[in-house]
């Protein structure tokens, strides 16, 4: 009995998914016409060589050595083309006997295995092919399956009232020329927010030269509607500098900045329905979260506060003291 003989392959999808096939030919029964021993063959003497129907096999017969375990002897058996098994009789049990001995060799397929079989290459061929079709039905099947979440986007987002023509905002509003507008509106309306005119008497602050921790540039910091100094000094001012608590959440700070200056009202239905944004829009969209989540990191590497878990805690009120040039003085003549 010949034990059966596998082959493998995979091949990749054009998201990188590895798909795996193999070809096999099931265990079979081999009849011999002649067998001989320490045969060799080129430079190869295998243990046994047997003949059945015109076809050879190889047979080695291991206890202790093992050639499946030899690189350079797998490479000759190869070079010969011709089918090759090895038979395991390590574990044979203590008082064994011939008729055991005939049925390991003869019967069992669990202790034989596979050197070199003609087949293989054939079979490797064969799975390989399999693996590459099922890769590519995998890649039509996921280029099906976003077509259709497109489509099913395309129709909810046409289903939401106001969707549409706040997108069409949003586009408006990240163009060069708007976004500075939109800026210069929010500087010069910054100054006179009530906001500002609280705070900045009680943190000592100059809207047109603020302390460098209530000034931060961040990537989202258009996420308020209003001017960054603004809504900086608000968070600085309630949660480090005049904080009784000495900590504060994340949520804590967000909830008090929407009741403080509220969200974009143009997009007020981007918000709510952010799984009905591209990855264009979710990127663009001013995001009140990112610049808060920002500028705490902020102020974590400038040492005023730190993170445990889901809370902040106050390390340090006083701001940075910053050296400023002073006018130069004209020196003193003696006469």
């Amino acid at each position: 009995m010949l034990p059966p003989l596998v082959e493998k392959a995979q091949a990749l999808d054009s998201s990188g998914r590895p798909h795996r096939s193999e070809q096999s030919v099931a265990l079979h029964r081999m009849s011999f016409d002649e067998v001989t021993s320490e045969v060799r063959l080129g430079r190869v003497i295998p243990d046994i060589v047997a003949t059945g129907r015109g076809t050879d096999l190889l047979v080695e017969v291991a206890v202790t050595h093992f050639v499946r375990d030899e690189p350079e002897k797998l490479a000759r058996l190869a070079e010969l083309g011709i089918a090759a098994i090895e038979i395991d009789l390590s574990t044979m049990p203590q008082g064994w006997g011939r008729d055991m001995l005939r049925d390991a060799v003869l019967k069992g397929v669990e202790n034989k295995t596979w050197l070199f079989s003609p087949l293989s290459a054939g079979l490797k061929a064969d799975a390989a092919t399999v693996a590459t079709r099922i890769a590519e039905q995998a890649d039509r099947d996921a280029q099906l399956r976003r077509e259709r979440q497109t489509a099913a986007l395309e129709r909810a987002r046409c289903r939401t009232p106001g969707f549409l023509a706040a997108t069409s905002s949003l586009s408006e509003f990240v163009g060069a020329e708007r976004l500075t507008t939109e800026r210069a509106r929010l500087a010069a309306d910054g100054p006179n927010s009530h906001e500002w005119r609280y705070w900045a008497p009680r943190l000592g602050l100059d809207w047109d030269d603020p302390q460098p921790q209530i000034n931060i540039a961040l990537p989202n910091e258009m996420g308020w509607p209003v001017d960054r100094r603004v809504w900086q000094a608000t968070l600085f001012g309630t949660y480090v500098a005049h904080n009784p608590y000495s900590s504060f959440t994340q949520a804590q700070a967000a909830n008090h900045c929407k009741a403080k200056f509220g969200t974009w009202p143009e997009f007020a239905v981007l918000y709510a329905h952010g799984d009905l944004l591209t990855n264009w829009e979710r990127e663009r969209l001013p995001s009140p979260a990112g610049a808060l989540r920002e500028y705490l990191d902020a102020l974590q590497r400038l040492g005023y506060i730190k993170r445990t878990g889901f809370r902040y805690h106050v390390v340090r009120r006083r701001p940075v003291e910053i050296m400023r040039p002073t006018a130069a003085r004209p020196m003193a003549t003696r006469t």
